[in-house]
C-alpha cells in the first residue's frame, strides 16, 4: 500500500495489492477488501456478487461516488493490483493482471448506497443499489448525529421548489412529500410575514403619536462599545440630515431583528413599554405557539426545506396538513 497519508486530503491516489482466493469466487455474494475513515472521508473497496470491484469515495462536498470495474476477464490471476484516485471533480478505480495480463478501468458515478461519517467518527450507509434517499437525519438521545451535508441541503431545496412547481398533491409517489414541503414553506411564509408586521408595525406606533424610549432602544440594541465611539452621536447626526426620525434610522440600520422573538420582545418593552400576551390580551400557549414555529422555520430555512419531522422533543411533530392549519391559526 502506498501514499495512503493521500487518503486525508481531498485529491489523492492510492495503490493496493489485493492477494485473495476469495476474488474471484461466485459462491461470494459481496464482501469489502478495503474499508478506511479518515476524518469525513471514507474510501471503500468492495467487490459484488457480479464480480465487479467498486471503489466508493464519500466527503461532505462530494456525496458518495462509485467506480466499478468487472474483474471476470482477470480470472486466473493469483493477485491484481488496484489503484484509486480522487479528486473532487471525478474518482477513478483501475485494476492490473499480470496472468492474464490486463488492465481494466472506470470513472465514477454518484452512487444510490451512500456513505457518511456522523459526528462522533462512526460510519454511516444510507440507501442501497435501486434505493433512493432523501433528508436524512439521525438522533441519538436528543443529539443529531448526522443531518443533510451542504450539497445535501441545497438539493434538497431545489427538490422541494421542483415539488411544490409540480403542484402533484394527487400523485400517490409525491402526495406525502409535497404535504412536507407545502407545510415548511407556509411556517416559512407566516414567520417571514410575523417579522414584516412587527417591523412595520413598531414604525407606525411612532407614525401614530405613541412616544417612543428612544434612549431606551439605543441602551438595550446599541452596545457599550459603540456608544462609546459616538454610535449614538452618528445616528443622531445622520437622521437629522436624512430628515427622518431616530428610530427609523435605527431601523434602517438592521438593529432590531424582529425575526428573533425575544430581540423583538424587548423593542417592544423598551421602546412603548408594550409586554407581550398581557398588554397584547394574548394567553402564553398562543405566545409558544408563535416561539415555536419561528424555532421551526429556522430549522427548515438552515437545515432542510424538505425535513419531515419538525421536532423531536416534544413527542415527534411531523410536518403535515394538520400542523399547517395550526400554525396559521396561531399567527392569525
Amino acid at each position: 500500500m502506498k501514499s495512503e497519508e493521500n487518503l486525508k486530503r481531498p485529491v489523492g491516489i492510492l495503490q493496493l495489492e489485493i492477494n485473495s482466493e476469495d476474488i474471484f469466487d461466485r459462491s461470494k455474494i459481496s464482501f469489502i477488501l478495503f474499508s478506511r475513515v479518515e476524518g469525513k472521508f471514507y474510501y471503500r473497496l468492495e467487490r459484488d456478487e457480479l464480480l465487479n470491484i467498486c471503489f466508493y469515495h464519500s466527503s461532505p462536498g462530494t456525496d458518495t461516488r462509485v467506480s466499478s470495474v468487472n474483474i471476470e476477464p482477470l480470472t486466473g490471476n493469483d493477485k491484481i493490483n488496484c489503484t484509486i484516485s480522487w479528486h473532487p471533480d471525478s474518482i477513478s478505480l483501475k485494476i492490473e493482471g499480470q496472468n492474464p495480463k490486463l488492465l481494466k478501468q472506470s470513472t465514477g458515478i454518484i452512487s444510490d448506497k451512500k456513505f457518511r461519517v456522523d459526528t462522533d467518527g462512526n460510519l454511516v450507509q444510507i440507501g442501497d443499489v435501486g434505493v433512493r434517499t432523501m433528508n436524512v437525519n439521525i438522533v441519538e438521545n436528543r443529539k443529531r448525529t448526522l443531518q443533510p451535508t451542504a450539497i445535501d441541503a441545497w438539493n434538497n431545496t431545489i427538490e422541494g421548489i421542483n415539488i411544490l412547481i409540480s403542484g402533484e398533491s394527487n400523485n400517490p409517489e409525491t402526495a406525502h412529500i409535497y404535504d412536507v414541503v407545502n407545510t415548511n414553506f407556509i411556517i416559512v411564509m407566516l414567520v417571514t410575514g410575523f417579522e414584516t408586521y412587527c417591523k412595520k408595525r413598531f414604525i407606525e406606533l411612532e407614525e401614530e403619536g405613541i412616544i417612543v424610549s428612544i434612549d431606551k432602544l439605543f441602551y438595550e440594541f446599541i452596545s457599550n462599545r459603540e456608544r462609546d465611539n459616538g454610535a449614538v452621536e452618528r445616528i443622531k447626526t445622520e437622521a437629522s440630515a436624512k430628515g427622518i426620525s431616530l428610530l427609523k434610522k435605527l431601523i434602517e440600520e438592521n438593529r432590531i431583528d424582529f425575526q428573533n422573538y425575544e430581540r423583538c420582545k424587548d423593542a417592544y418593552n423598551k421602546g412603548y413599554n408594550i409586554v407581550f400576551g398581557k398588554s397584547l390580551n394574548l394567553k402564553n400557549t398562543l405566545l409558544e405557539q408563535i416561539q415555536t414555529n419561528i424555532k421551526y422555520r429556522h430549522k427548515i430555512v438552515h437545515v432542510s426545506a424538505i425535513d419531515v419531522i419538525l421536532d423531536r422533543n416534544k413527542g415527534l411533530v411531523f410536518a403535515n396538513k394538520d400542523y399547517a392549519q395550526k400554525a396559521i391559526a396561531a399567527f392569525t
